[in-house]
């Protein structure tokens, strides 16, 4: 479900989108809710100056269920085992593994201001600034009780969650001179800046308080942080 509103007034034009998303898996731990907000205003500010503002939003939570080389995979349990318990599974039923969540949540803020300037007729100017912000949440929770393997049959919290902001500035000028009739020189300088920066934080808990997914109610847990910049 989406719909969009644009137009166009005095030198000033806009345009604004957005969407919901619903969607539902074949197994029941499986499913999309997202949403985004995209809108982009342009103005002629005056002879020679044009301004451009673009932003967009996204909020998306994705729940997955195990798979690949996961023990804890609906496959996995299905096929790896030639003498399959008296359930016909491996070890753990689809019951048991439709009750471990496993989700991704998404937020992603992204904005952006582009000049374009022309004082003379033979120069110009542009420059942009930008800016990308995501914060993203993966986290799993087993409930005590239902994974009878090892310290999983006492509940097992994973909360891990990054936050990564890429800045840009850019500015460039070009000269443009015909120094004959037949002769014309072209002069352009430019700077760019770059900034990159991830942090992570990561969270792990286990032996749950039956009734509750927080890593605080954990009677064993762990945790550490990683940064990086460029």
């Amino acid at each position: 479900l989406g719909g969009s509103i644009s137009g166009a007034r005095e030198g000033i034009n806009y345009f604004v989108f957005a969407e919901r998303e619903r969607e539902e898996g074949v197994l029941p731990n499986n499913e999309l809710s997202r949403a985004s907000v995209r809108a982009n205003l342009g103005a002629q500010v005056r002879d020679g100056l044009a301004l451009e503002l673009t932003t967009g939003f996204l909020d998306s939570s994705l729940q997955l269920p195990n798979a690949d080389n996961s023990s804890l995979g609906v496959l996995a349990q299905a096929l790896l085992t030639a003498e399959p318990s008296s359930t016909g599974w491996w070890r753990f039923t689809p019951e048991q593994l439709f009750k471990v969540e496993t989700f991704q949540d998404v937020r992603r803020l992204t904005g952006s201001v582009n000049a374009t300037w022309q004082p003379r007729p033979w120069l110009s100017a542009r420059g942009s600034a930008g800016m990308d912000f995501t914060s993203r949440h993966d986290h799993q929770f087993i409930p005590p009780g239902v994974i009878d393997r090892g310290r999983e049959i006492l509940g097992v919290r994973v909360s891990n969650r990054f936050n990564e902001t890429v800045a840009t500035i850019e500015f460039s000028g070009t000269a443009n001179v015909d120094l004959t009739p037949a002769l014309n020189s072209q002069t352009s300088v430019g700077v760019q800046y770059f900034n990159e920066d991830t942090r992570a934080t990561l969270g792990t808990g286990e032996e749950l308080v039956a009734g509750t997914n927080s890593l605080g109610a954990a009677a064993i847990s762990s945790a550490g942080e990683n940064t990086e910049q460029s």
